[in-house]
């Protein structure tokens, strides 16, 4: 997977990056360490609460909570929980867009 993702980058700043594939999402985005895309959209758990921190899920994939606490681990601010997809923004992005000037 990451050798196609090669083909299409250019350089190491691409701005989104989208994971769904209906299971291990959160083991992708973990192992993603060479890239940091300005947001960050992956599927969470439909059934869970964004409190519950839990990994594996009965039927695959991984609930919003553990996927906030690895997006802190990594850098990123959730921004919107759509209740099946979490969006993340790099701290760094989020805290430039609030700045006044």
């Amino acid at each position: 997977m990451i050798r196609i993702i090669f083909i299409f980058i250019n350089n190491n700043n691409f701005v989104l990056l989208s994971i769904d594939v209906d299971g291990p999402d959160y083991e992708i985005w973990k192992n993603f360490t060479d890239y940091k895309p300005r947001v960050v959209i992956i599927e969470a758990a439909k059934l869970l609460q964004p409190s519950e921190l839990v990994y594996p899920v009965e039927n695959g994939g991984a609930s919003a909570g553990i996927l906030v606490q690895l997006g802190k681990e990594k850098g990123y601010e959730l921004v919107c929980h759509t209740g099946s997809n979490c969006i993340f923004v790099l701290v760094s992005l989020e805290m430039s867009c609030c700045d006044e000037r």
